[in-house]
């Protein structure tokens, strides 16, 4: 299937554009759509088969609500989950909602996307995020824990298994750096702190 012309294909490609199906690829509006819906969307494809297909586009966020009173409304605590904003998703089903994230994380109704990242539409997602655990997999040639999970081990190229190693919400301070400067994409006050801290227990 060749992809229309105002849609571009980004990331790692895994399989040739020319392929029939692009599961866990993602779309980039080109400029000049034409669709409103999908001004510079980014869609995460989740499902592609001959029956359909299932996008997230990742592109826009809500003003209002953020990720605390989605948990509040469920009633899960709010103290170690940050209050993330939230994707539009698109304009079909907007009573839906879904959570990308990785695989060290599975739920009844998770699907693997083409093993590259997990797509949740439960509430046990949600409950997960807000218990705050910090979970990262084991490289099943060496040993060593990665954390957050890649999908696979960057030194063997080999996919993790099952397992996953529950870390500790201490670690190390390795690097730091001061931001002064503002992006649209960060709400956050300025300056703040940006840290790369290697959690005990992880490699």
């Amino acid at each position: 299937m060749a992809l229309p012309r105002r849609w571009g294909i980004s990331g790692e490609v895994t399989q040739p554009v020319s392929a029939p199906y692009l599961t866990g690829q993602f779309l980039v509006a080109l400029p000049g759509i034409g669709d409103p819906n999908f001004e510079r969307a980014v869609v995460a494809l989740c499902a592609h088969d001959a029956e359909g297909a299932l996008g997230i586009d990742l592109a826009q966020d809500f003003a209002e609500p953020r990720l605390h009173v989605l948990l509040d409304q469920l009633a899960l605590p709010l103290d170690k989950a940050p209050d993330a904003p939230l994707a539009l998703g698109g304009p079909v089903e907007p009573e839906r909602g879904f959570v990308l994230h990785s695989r060290d994380w599975s739920g009844q109704d998770t699907i693997d996307v083409a093993g590259r990242w997990a797509l949740s539409g439960s509430v046990d997602v949600l409950r997960a995020i807000a218990e705050g655990k910090l979970l990262g997999q084991r490289c099943p040639v060496d040993g060593r824990v990665y954390f957050p999970s890649r999908g696979s081990c960057p030194q063997h190229a080999v996919t993790f298994g099952d397992e996953v190693v529950e870390l500790s919400d201490k670690g190390t301070l390795v690097t730091f750096s001061i931001v002064r400067v503002p992006s649209d994409n960060i709400p956050l006050e300025l300056p703040y702190i940006t840290a790369n801290v290697l959690l005990d227990g992880a490699d």
